[in-house]
């Protein structure tokens, strides 16, 4: 796993998923990540580089009174590599033949 810290360049090596915090809220804004085994916690501009073969990615973000939670499944074998944000999640318009499972 590698955390990167304002990663600006969308170059992501074959068959991996990139996962990015966009967010520019100014509370509540921290993502939540869990894929392969291992948690992220993403605060905005961050992303983290998730290991090859992840097919599955749940992501939560918590808010004053509740946490949305999202569940993503993802071909074990994606081609190339893609990004992911939570926007992308919420409004189910993920690359690489992802979707949106669950949302709750």
């Amino acid at each position: 796993m590698l955390l990167f810290g304002g990663c600006t360049g969308e170059s992501v090596p074959e068959g991996r998923i990139l996962v990015k915090n966009t967010s520019q809220d100014r509370t509540y804004n921290v993502v939540k990540v869990s894929a392969g085994g291992r948690s992220y916690s993403l605060a905005p501009g961050q992303s983290a580089l998730l290991a090859k073969g992840v097919s599955q990615i749940t992501f939560s973000r918590r808010y004053e009174d509740h946490t949305k939670r999202y569940v993503v499944k993802c071909p074990r074998e994606i081609g190339s590599g893609i990004v992911i944000k939570l926007i992308d999640v919420h409004t189910n318009r993920l690359r690489g033949n992802c979707e949106t499972i669950s949302a709750n």
